[in-house]
């Protein structure tokens, strides 16, 4: 089988960016002018209701969380009637969606006492219906208070049970697991603190119950009741994976270089979670009309390798990756990063534009000697006829690899020795009045 595919000839570096894996939906750091909450955050959330929160200066900060310490912070409180929402992208409708948020309550103004059901605070929204309502109530002394789950409208609220500090900045993170065997058995969690040094824990409070299951996740929620605390919140991610709710896979810098027609790719991590590693993929670059080009399909993406991930780690990891199987025209590549657990997910993209070769051109095969196969890389000027045929040493024809019009480029064949002894053998490349001739050797 014959294979043809295209070189680098430009170097290419990105600048350093910061990457998530994992589909992160939305990140809200409440980066916006001081002010009542639907004023100024009407680009992003939508407000039911007339009693206003407000971004205020200043926020909250969690060591090793991704969106901790930056922009400003929304305050709620007891005001009552209004619910802030977001649109989560896609609608997620299969397995968990996480949402992970920092917050602070200042005091016990509006809780319900710690015998109450009390209220919820923050949600998810299906349809209509407000699912993995976190509820909030008095603890069992001024200085505390204490959250529990509702799955949906008209659920139990089951609480922790254990008093958490006034004034104290917690991670909260809130999990949907879509399940399938039956129509009532998707389940809720909750964690609080969780450890970011590895993969997910397990949740402080995760329960099922008989109410019936729902289609998808549409937006999140933020609401201010007359049973509301005087709180803080800040640093909210929402995403399909646990590596980029509450700490990311980060990718720091991705960069593509040419030496001597091989394609070499570098990149680094910051931090990784459940990373078992990356597929590397290139992609062909079509060109369009004018300065426009088309996109790429998910078609034609071509998996040429893959590199190992470190697992979990907080520390920075380096890896790389040399393509030798490359030619000339505009290429993108690619990084599918893989957990450990399935989910996969993409990383942005480096083109690089190869240009055309200026000459024609039969290179040495690589390896030789070799067994059982080799690659023979070629240059074509102009569209031409090309053939390659291997003789062997009395000139007996034993092999046609090329014999079609090509467009010009650099290409690569692949060649098996599996019916040929072990032996000198030549090859000749012919395109016009181009002829070239290079030996190889077959040893078995």
């Amino acid at each position: 089988m014959k294979k043809h595919v295209l070189l680098f000839t430009l170097i290419l570096f990105m600048g350093i960016t910061q990457l998530g894996w994992g589909q992160l939906f939305f990140e809200e750091n409440f980066d916006y002018n001081s002010g009542d909450f639907s004023a100024v955050g009407v680009a992003n959330w939508t407000a039911s209701g007339t009693t206003e929160a407000t971004i205020i200066d200043g926020n909250l900060s969690y060591s090793n969380y991704s969106s901790s310490s930056i922009g400003r912070q929304l305050n709620i409180s007891s005001l009552g009637g209004t619910d802030y929402v977001r649109v989560v992208t896609g609608s997620p409708a299969s397995g968990i969606v996480y949402c992970s948020f920092l917050l602070s309550i200042i005091d016990q103004t509006g809780l319900n006492g710690n015998t109450a059901n009390g209220d919820y605070f923050f949600h998810y929204v299906s349809g209509n219906a407000n699912v993995s309502l976190i509820f909030i109530r008095k603890g069992s002394s001024v200085t505390t208070f204490q959250l529990g789950l509702k799955k949906v409208t008209g659920s139990s609220v089951s609480y922790l049970g254990s008093d958490l500090n006034l004034s104290e900045t917690y991670l909260i993170v809130l999990g949907y697991k879509f399940n399938t065997s039956t129509s009532t058995d998707d389940e809720i969690k909750l964690w609080i603190n969780p450890d970011l040094s590895g993969p997910e824990p397990a949740s402080d409070l995760t329960f099922s119950d008989v109410n019936s299951d729902v289609a998808d996740i549409d937006k999140i929620g933020i609401r201010q009741a007359t049973n509301t605390p005087n709180a803080y919140i800040d640093g909210v991610r929402v995403a399909s994976s646990w590596s980029q709710a509450p700490l990311p896979v980060e990718l720091t810098s991705f960069s593509a270089s040419v030496q001597n027609k091989t394609v070499n790719l570098v990149w680094q991590t910051a931090t990784e979670v459940n990373n078992y590693g990356f597929e590397v993929e290139r992609g062909n670059r079509q060109e369009g009309i004018g300065n426009r080009q088309q996109a790429i399909g998910s078609s034609d993406w071509e998996k040429v390798g893959f590199v190992n991930g470190a697992g979990n780690s907080n520390s920075p990891k380096e890896y790389s990756f040399t393509d030798k199987s490359a030619a000339s025209g505009k290429y993108l590549y690619r990084l599918k990063q893989l957990d450990n657990d399935g989910q996969y997910s993409y990383s942005k993209e480096v083109e690089v534009d190869l240009g055309t070769p200026t000459a024609f051109a039969l290179e040495q095969n690589y390896p030789n000697p070799f067994n059982p196969t080799t690659s023979i890389q070629y240059s074509v000027v102009g569209s031409q006829n090309v053939t390659i045929k291997v003789f062997n040493v009395l000139g007996k024809e034993v092999a046609v690899l090329v014999n079609e019009k090509q467009e010009p480029g650099t290409y690569t064949v692949e060649f098996s020795t599996a019916n040929l002894a072990s032996g000198t053998y030549i090859y000749r490349m012919q395109a016009g009045e181009f002829v070239q001739t290079k030996k190889m050797i077959v040893l078995k």
